[in-house]
């Protein structure tokens, strides 16, 4: 275990630098200038070359990149380019929308998917089985765009359950929250559960269908709740836990379509306008939190593995 855990945090500061750079390259490489976004398209030649001198922008990339590093190493992400304010305090003024959409989408999609997994395990219907399968493909090939357009239409236009109010914060009312965030949070949940469901389902089917255990449990006398609940949940939870960690990833790119479509102003919108405006400073910052959330959820999903099945070894 603890070998494992030193593995991964060495893997850390690899991944971050990777996430950084590319980032760096692909939005410096995007077509536009900062100068020119920032001081209007009617600005002189010589005042986009004074801003690009103020801000760095005239200095090679690498070095640019490795000062940014520098400073990110010490705690410091930096200044955004267009609004001159810390990315750090930039990112915590719309976290809460996005740890909200993220919190509330991936409980759902536990719901569905564990529920839907142990419901086609229990009855052992084919047909069932077939209709919760189709379901989830169904749901798995349906582009979140046009879940989100088909949500709003539906709920918003025709029959207005959706509140066009703006944001509520957690602390200024549940009801209201939750009533904000909830079809969001439901067309992110459609981005996760069907694989969840999937390879849940299939794991415990493996499990109650083919292992000797289960049968020896039977003739113990054992009843079937014991049996899938006690024994078959846990053999049957490993591929369920990795996946859950590998989607965290899919799961904030889901966040940056679904914000734009409910026009929720979180750090996926933040991210979308810093690309557009070449902010480059703020999307590191964010690269820089999303990728050390990754790294550490993807280590937690290896811990569990390896609780739930100590055979498991990692070289």
């Amino acid at each position: 275990m603890r070998r494992l855990i030193v593995q991964r945090l060495l893997q850390l500061p690899i991944v971050v630098l990777g996430v950084t750079f590319a980032a760096f390259l692909i939005v410096n490489l995007l077509p536009g200038n900062l100068g020119v976004y920032i001081l209007g398209e009617n600005a002189s030649r010589a005042q986009i070359i004074a801003i690009d001198h103020q801000l760095g922008l005239n200095r090679p990339l690498l070095v640019r990149y490795w000062e940014w590093m520098w400073s990110a190493l010490h705690g410091n992400l930096g200044n955004s380019y267009t609004t001159s304010v810390p990315v750090t305090q930039e990112i915590s003024r719309v976290l809460a929308p996005t740890i909200e959409l993220i919190v509330y989408g991936f409980v759902i999609s536990l719901v569905l998917s564990i529920s839907l997994a142990f419901w086609s395990v229990w009855t052992r219907s084919r047909l069932l089985d077939r209709l919760i399968t189709s379901a989830t493909l169904a749901a798995h090939s349906l582009p979140a765009f046009v879940l989100a357009l088909f949500l709003l239409y539906v709920f918003a236009v025709k029959l207005g359950w959706i509140p066009t109010i703006p944001y509520h914060p957690f602390s200024q009312g549940v009801l209201s929250n939750i009533g904000y965030m909830f079809f969001p949070a439901f067309t992110l949940s459609v981005l996760l559960f069907p694989t969840q469901m999937r390879v849940l389902r299939g794991d415990l089917l493996v499990q109650f269908e083919r292992e000797e255990y289960v049968s020896l449990a039977w003739l113990k006398g054992l009843s079937k709740g014991q049996v899938i609940f006690r024994h078959v949940a846990k053999n049957g939870a490993a591929g369920f836990v990795t996946i859950l960690g590998l989607q965290l990833g899919f799961l904030f790119a889901g966040v940056v379509l679904i914000e734009q479509v409910f026009t929720i102003s979180g750090v996926g919108e933040l991210l979308l306008t810093a690309i557009q405006t070449h902010d480059v400073t703020t999307v590191q910052g964010i690269l820089v939190i999303v990728s050390v959330l990754v790294v550490a959820a993807n280590l937690l999903a290896d811990i569990a593995y390896v609780l739930l099945d100590p055979r498991v070894k990692y070289s």
